[in-house]
């Protein structure tokens, strides 16, 4: 067996050995490297005959800075090769983030032709600064016999490593989604007996708190749902409105009773319509003298009915994606005492501690709490096809108030 030091210069760029030792594989080639950039794609898309072979296999960690966009061109010309670790979640290592707990952190290269190996264990991840000598590496180059100890070894402990991976699938490949429009939009959601007779039109819309006067900002765009009386119930459905309308708010006054800022009330005789806070609900009424607790005023002007709206989504906030890991739980024994006051949780009675490795994953669409619960589900997962088959979860809580339910602001604006 022949064992090589790379290199005594610590800079010394690698990418020209490594390429050595992946052609080499000829009959199996395979690699547990943590990191695996575009870059590194790149490098192994020059061995794709090798990487092919019945016995190949790439295994990487799902963490930054490894792209899973990148592997999932790769995994279209070495389809069933790549696999990815998800890491775990237990135990954790106090102030040592982003890196704190259970990582596949493997940096292991198996070339075998024929009886023949090449085994390159070193610091390098399959990364331009790894490999091009901007950062200071390290590795040892193992030439020999596939039967000797240290080469039968390294491909259990590849196994190993391949084992606890999942197989690559394109749904890995998780992005906040970027078909969003951006635009503050106020939404209003009011029930009516009356139709819009003709378009552009005033309304007047009355608040009876000052719950939405942040989101009231004359410029802005507005759009009015108008729903038959006695259906605003429950979670919104903007499908279920019979009528929707685009415009613009075009002034916002508090009147004398406002909590922090007392005004004087506005007439706005002018108006067509009002909208008020009457049975728990918000209604759309001739226009008529507003009712005396009422402490935010606006006017807003609509230009024009768009029924082609109800089936966009509105959120307050992007939808962010994450990967939502199953773990399993062994143990992990053997560890010094004065290792343990650096962990969390701390050890158990019998010396140990819980070891949560990821068995399986699902991706989730995070959503604001006020986004997630706002609207019925049968109107959300359509506008968010793009974010793959995910299940959708909520963060936060809700707000108490309930005129906030039917009125609010959003930026992001979901196109079905």
């Amino acid at each position: 067996m022949n064992l090589e030091f790379c290199w005594s210069n610590a800079r010394q760029p690698a990418r020209q050995k490594i390429d050595e030792v992946l052609r080499f594989g000829e009959d199996q080639l395979a690699l547990a490297v943590a990191f695996c950039t575009g870059a590194g794609v790149q490098i192994l898309s020059r061995h794709i005959s090798n990487l092919n072979r019945p016995e190949s296999f790439v295994v990487v960690s799902s963490k930054k800075p490894t792209n899973l966009r990148a592997l999932g061109g790769l995994d279209e010309r070495i389809p069933e090769r790549i696999y990815v670790h998800y890491g775990g979640t237990a135990p954790r290592e106090i102030q040592a983030t982003p890196f704190n707990t259970p990582l596949m952190h493997s940096k292991v290269i198996y070339a075998r032709n024929g009886n023949e190996c090449k085994l390159w264990v070193g610091s390098h991840n399959l990364t331009a600064s790894a490999t091009i000598g901007m950062n200071y590496e390290g590795a040892m180059l193992l030439t020999g016999d596939a039967d000797e100890p240290q080469f039968r070894d390294a491909l259990q402990h590849l196994l190993h490593c391949r084992s606890r991976s999942l197989p690559f699938h394109p749904s890995m490949m998780v992005e906040d989604d970027d078909d969003a429009e951006r635009q503050n939009i106020l939404n209003i959601h009011a029930e009516s007996e009356v139709e819009i007779e003709q378009t552009p039109c005033f309304v007047h819309l009355c608040l009876p708190n000052s719950s939405n006067d942040r989101e009231v900002n004359p410029g802005d765009k507005v759009i009015l749902y108008l729903y038959p009386k006695g259906s605003l119930k429950g979670r919104l459905d903007p499908t279920k409105a019979k009528a929707v309308y685009e415009g613009q708010q075009t002034s916002k006054d508090f009147t004398q009773i406002h909590p922090t800022a007392p005004g004087i009330p506005a007439a706005w005789q002018d108006a067509d319509y009002i909208i008020e806070w009457n049975d728990s609900v918000y209604q759309m009424l001739p226009a008529r003298t507003p009712k005396a607790d009422t402490t935010t005023q606006v006017v807003l002007r609509f230009e024009r009915r768009n029924d082609d709206i109800k089936k966009d989504l509105f959120l307050e906030k992007k939808p962010e994606t994450k990967v939502a890991i199953e773990t399993d739980e062994s143990r992990l024994t053997g560890i010094d005492d004065d290792m343990v006051q650096f962990l969390r949780p701390r050890r158990r009675r019998d010396g140990s501690l819980p070891f949560k490795e990821a068995v399986q994953y699902g991706k989730a669409v995070k959503l604001i709490a006020e986004d997630a619960n706002r609207y019925q589900d049968d109107h959300v997962k359509p506008a968010l096809e793009s974010f793959y088959d995910a299940e959708l979860i909520a963060t936060g809580r809700v707000g108490d108030d309930e005129e906030t339910k039917y009125i609010y602001q959003t930026k992001y604006r979901y196109r079905s």
